[in-house]
């Protein structure tokens, strides 16, 4: 036998080898692909299930919060009226958070934040959680309101939140000289403020 013609007939045996396990793979990719339509006969697309199977026992999601300025709830004057002296915005304060400072070293400065996302209930059970010396509603300020008190990092904390529509409102001051009253009275004062501007 002629090892130059055996070469050839073993190539070409190797090609007709090749072209008939292509085709049936292809085929195989085909017959995987169609039958994800096999039950619908009437050629409209299913509707697939991977996403719905998480939302099954939830409650429809409500109106979503509006983008708020949270400096633009509360201004420099009725923050200084709280706290009882004079504070302006910090620098570089807007937008989700809003930062107060004050040159007088013995005057509470406010932390304002946007709690919307989260929601007021993990707002609230956040908040009692972390200041366990107490939680309180308040009845009146927005469509609901809480104040809670405790010790944070060394420091007495009061932190409040107010629900107002899709907006939650969080209030924080912290000082190591106030008392938990002084302190709670002044994280009102603010939510009652920042309710009547949402």
């Amino acid at each position: 036998m002629n090892p130059a013609n055996d070469s050839v007939m073993r190539r070409t045996y190797q090609r007709r080898l090749r072209l008939p396990a292509a085709m049936i793979l292809a085929a195989a990719v085909l017959a995987g692909c169609g039958s994800s339509v096999a039950g619908n006969q009437t050629g409209t697309k299913e509707p697939s299930t991977a996403n719905t199977a998480k939302n099954v026992g939830t409650a429809p999601a409500g109106p979503a919060a509006a983008a708020l300025d949270m400096c633009s709830l509360a201004t420099a004057a009725q923050v200084s009226t709280v706290v009882g002296g004079t504070v302006v915005v910090r620098d570089g304060s807007g937008g989700s958070k809003c930062d107060f400072t004050s040159d007088e070293r013995s005057i509470l400065t406010p932390t304002i934040d946007d709690m919307s996302p989260g929601g007021y209930e993990q707002a609230r059970s956040g908040a009692s959680q972390v200041l366990t010396v107490g939680v309180k509603d308040l009845p009146g300020i927005g469509e609901r309101a809480f104040v809670a008190t405790g010790e944070l990092a060394s420091y007495r904390s009061a932190q409040g939140a107010v629900l107002k529509g899709a907006n939650v409102v969080e209030v924080t001051f912290t000082s190591r000289v106030k008392t938990y009253d002084e302190l709670s009275a002044m994280t009102q004062a603010l939510l009652a403020i920042i309710a009547g501007n949402l």
